[in-house]
C-alpha cells in the first residue's frame, strides 16, 4: 500500500513483451513499421477496430495560446482556468537549499531532468528534480500556480503530492533509516497546468552525494494527450478531465523509458495538432511550442544542443482531424515539424506514430497520411520509420473522456520497446 500526502495513489506498471512485425509502409519506397492495429495484444483483447463510440471519443482537452481558459470539445466539460499565485502560506520545514544554474552531471546536488531552465522552473510533462542525500528527513520548496501533481518517489517508495498555489514547503519523508537516500518529485501534470519553479529540497549542501549520472540513452516523445497519460488514473470512460487522472508517470513513453534504462522527455500538450488544435485552432499546435523550454512563454527558448536524443517519436494528428480534413497544409506542417527536429537531431531515429487515442473515422483518415509522409522522407534517405499504436479499444477498458487506459499505456510502451531494441540495440 502505498503512503500518500494527498488523496490520489500511483500503480505501477509491468512491461508487457511484444514482437513486432514490420511490412512494407505504402507508397514506391518499403518503409519500416512497426505495431499494426490488426496486432494481436500481448495478454488478449482486440485492437485495431474502430471503437465505435459516440462523439466524445478521441477529443483532448485544449487550452488557448496564451493560456487562456480551457475549452471542452465533443462533451469534454469545461475546466476552471489556471490562474498564477497570489502569495504562498510559508515555508514549513526548513529552509530550502538549492544551487544557481543547473549543476553539471555526476556533482553533489540535485540533478534535473526533462526541459528545465536554468531558474529551476519547467512545465512539461514529466520534468522531474532528484537528490541523493545522507539524513533522516527531506523536504521540498515550489512555487507553483496550485494546479499541479507530483509523484514522490524515497527510496523507492510512491506516493503523490497535490501542491497549493505559492511558495510553500512540503515534507516528504521523515524518520528515514540508514545512510544514504534518493528522492524524486516527478511533474505528472501538463504545461498547461502552468509552470512550476524548484526553489530547493532541505537537506544542508553538506549532506548532498553525487548525482545519478544521466543515461547514454535518450527518447523525445512529441505528442498530444497520449503521452501525457491524460485520464489513465481515471476509472473508466466516463470521467472528464482532472489534473488528479492525468499521470505521465503511467504513460507508454515513461514506461519505455523504465524498461530501457532510457531518459525521456515528453513534450505533450492535450488537443494539441500538428497544424491546429482539436478546437480548430491553427495558433495552438506543436510548431510554436516545441522550441521552447517553457511552452507557456513565448519568450523561453530551449538549448537543443543540451540534450540530444537518439530516437524521437512523434505521435501527433489525431487532432488535427477532429472538426474535418485539413488537407495539404496537415502535411506541410508535419513536414515542417519534422524538418525542424531534424535540424536539431542529425542522428536521431525519428518514428511518426498514429494512436492510439483515435476512434470511428479518425484513424482510417489519418493513417494513411502518415504513412505517405514516412514513404516520402524514407525514400530521400531520411532516417524515419512509422509506428502504429492502434486505437484505444486495446481491451475494452478507457480511462477518462475514452482516452488510453493503463494496459494499453503497456500496450504500446512494448510496442516501442521492441522498436528501440530492435533498432538501436538497446
Amino acid at each position: 500500500m502505498e503512503s500518500r500526502i494527498v488523496l490520489f495513489s500511483c500503480a505501477s506498471s509491468l512491461l508487457v513483451g511484444l514482437a513486432c512485425s514490420g511490412h512494407d509502409g505504402g507508397g514506391s519506397t518499403s518503409v519500416e513499421y512497426y505495431g499494426g492495429g490488426s496486432s494481436v495484444p500481448p495478454s488478449g483483447g482486440s485492437t485495431g477496430a474502430s471503437a465505435g463510440n459516440s462523439g466524445s471519443g478521441g477529443t483532448d482537452t485544449t487550452i488557448g495560446n496564451d493560456g487562456g481558459s480551457i475549452s471542452s470539445n465533443g462533451g469534454v466539460p469545461t475546466t476552471p482556468e489556471p490562474t498564477p499565485p497570489q502569495g504562498g502560506n510559508g515555508a514549513v520545514g526548513g529552509t530550502p537549499v538549492t544551487t544557481s544554474g543547473i549543476p553539471p552531471a555526476g556533482a553533489p546536488g540535485p540533478r534535473f531532468i526533462g526541459r528545465v531552465t536554468n531558474e529551476h522552473q519547467f512545465a512539461w510533462s514529466g520534468s522531474a528534480v532528484e537528490l541523493r542525500f545522507t539524513g533522516s528527513e527531506v523536504s521540498v520548496t515550489l512555487d507553483d500556480w496550485g494546479h499541479n501533481f507530483f509523484e514522490v518517489i524515497v527510496d523507492g517508495s510512491h506516493h503523490v503530492l497535490a501542491v497549493a498555489a505559492g511558495p510553500n514547503t512540503y515534507q516528504l519523508a521523515s524518520g528515514l533509516s540508514g545512510d544514504e537516500h534518493e528522492v524524486m518529485i516527478y511533474r505528472r501534470t501538463e504545461a498547461f497546468f502552468g509552470p512550476t519553479q524548484f526553489l530547493g529540497f532541505s537537506v544542508p549542501e553538506s549532506n548532498w552525494l553525487p548525482s545519478r549520472m544521466p543515461s547514454e540513452r535518450r527518447i523525445e516523445i512529441v505528442a498530444d494527450s497520449t503521452a501525457v497519460g491524460y485520464g489513465v488514473e481515471g476509472l473508466s470512460e466516463k470521467c472528464s478531465f482532472e489534473g488528479d487522472t492525468e499521470n505521465s508517470y503511467l504513460a507508454y513513453g515513461d514506461i519505455t523509458g523504465r524498461a530501457l534504462g532510457a531518459d525521456v522527455n515528453t513534450l505533450g500538450w492535450s488537443g494539441i495538432g500538428v497544424y491546429r488544435d482539436n478546437s480548430g485552432n491553427p495558433g495552438n499546435n506543436m510548431g510554436m511550442r516545441y522550441g521552447r523550454a517553457l511552452p507557456t512563454e513565448e519568450d523561453s527558448t530551449w538549448d537543443f544542443d543540451s540534450w540530444i536524443p537518439q530516437a524521437v517519436v512523434v505521435n501527433l494528428g489525431s487532432n488535427d482531424f477532429v472538426k474535418d480534413d485539413p488537407g495539404v497544409v496537415f502535411e506541410d506542417s508535419m513536414g515542417a515539424l519534422l524538418d525542424e527536429i531534424r535540424s536539431h537531431y542529425a542522428s536521431a531515429r525519428i518514428y511518426v506514430a498514429v494512436g492510439s487515442s483515435l476512434f470511428d473515422s479518425e484513424y482510417p483518415r489519418l493513417k494513411p497520411r502518415l504513412e505517405a509522409i514516412v514513404s516520402s522522407r524514407a525514400g530521400s534517405g531520411d532516417n524515419i520509420a512509422f509506428m502504429d499504436f492502434g486505437t484505444t479499444d486495446y481491451d475494452d477498458t478507457y480511462g477518462c473522456d475514452w482516452h488510453p487506459s493503463k494496459a494499453t499505456h503497456e500496450y504500446m510502451a512494448a510496442i516501442l520497446t521492441q522498436a528501440l531494441k530492435q533498432d538501436l540495440g538497446w
